[in-house]
């Protein structure tokens, strides 16, 4: 029974570790298409 507790509890936390990967890789990626939007202003002024 302990066992299986200890296992849920891992997972869940694995699934809320993945969960806050992609927000940041989320973030990452919308951060760096805004950069390259403003490099292709400069670029183009």
């Amino acid at each position: 029974m302990a066992l299986i507790l200890h296992y849920t509890l891992f997972f869940t936390q694995l699934d809320q570790i993945e969960k806050k990967h992609k927000e940041a890789n989320y973030l990452n990626q919308k951060k760096s298409f805004i950069f390259s939007i403003q490099i292709a202003k400069i670029a183009l002024l």
